[in-house]
């Protein structure tokens, strides 16, 4: 069950390009990343990967300190942006998050209209707090 999440967690966005539209994507994106590294302190890591068997499958690997670093994410205006571009030159979007995340960030993806799933931490530690 969500709580407060004093603690980081991670989070794989999961993305299929329409053909044709991967060079504009990897452009937007890396515009995005260079605008989430520049203003959001507690977005520990946020790196695009692509996937080795498909050409249109990529994914957002992102590690956030705690809740409030995630909520400042996915509300920044950067990131609506994205959204936005993301109808025009993707496919498909989900999202993955991974160890205890809290109740405020349950509430907004719940809200979000994404598709996600969460694994809860059974056990394990994170040194990225």
């Amino acid at each position: 069950m969500p709580t407060p999440s004093p603690a980081a967690f991670i989070v794989l966005a999961r993305i299929r390009i329409k053909a044709g539209c991967v060079e504009d994507y990897i452009s937007m994106s890396k515009s995005t990343d260079d605008l989430v590294q520049q203003n959001e302190s507690g977005t520990a890591h946020h790196v695009f990967v692509s996937d080795p068997s498909d050409p249109l499958s990529f994914t957002w690997a992102e590690a956030f300190v705690n809740d409030a670093a995630f909520l400042e994410h996915l509300n920044a205006p950067h990131i609506a942006n994205y959204f936005k571009e993301h109808e025009r030159l993707g496919d498909a979007f989900s999202l993955e998050f991974y160890g205890s995340i809290g109740e405020a960030s349950l509430k907004a993806m719940e809200q979000s209209g994404i598709s996600f799933t969460v694994y809860e931490t059974a056990c394990g530690f994170s040194r990225l707090s």
